[in-house]
């Protein structure tokens, strides 16, 4: 029986998985579908439950918690809890820096783009 609230969306969308907390990593991998609470990544390495992570998109940021991570056959299959998505302007790149201990820059701002998060 189907739990979901709302409807996933195929995706296959290439995407950076940073693993944030004690051990921090940079994973890429690729979206295997997507709502608008949820998102099952497809990485090749595991990522205990109740990890925190940030999803980079070409448009994006994604924050979200991990919920399972399962073996398959491409790897590891991540179930995340999605937390806030913020689109790209100058406070998201300001954001990022910070969240990956890199030096801040001058930048200006622009509106957020009127399309989906992955593109």
């Amino acid at each position: 029986m189907e739990r979901r609230r709302e409807p996933r969306f195929q995706s296959g969308q290439q995407v950076e998985t940073h693993i944030l907390g004690r051990e921090p990593a940079v994973v890429s991998g690729h979206v295997e579908n997507i709502s608008g609470r949820g998102m099952r990544l497809i990485l090749d390495r595991t990522v205990p439950p109740d990890t925190a992570v940030m999803i980079k998109t070409e448009t994006a940021c994604l924050l979200a918690e991990v919920c399972y991570s399962e073996p398959v056959r491409e790897g590891y299959a991540i179930g995340l809890k999605l937390d806030q998505v913020l689109f790209q302007t100058a406070e998201l790149a300001a954001l990022n820096r910070a969240l990956l201990g890199r030096p801040a820059t001058e930048e200006k701002s622009s509106p957020p783009p009127a399309r989906s998060p992955l593109g």
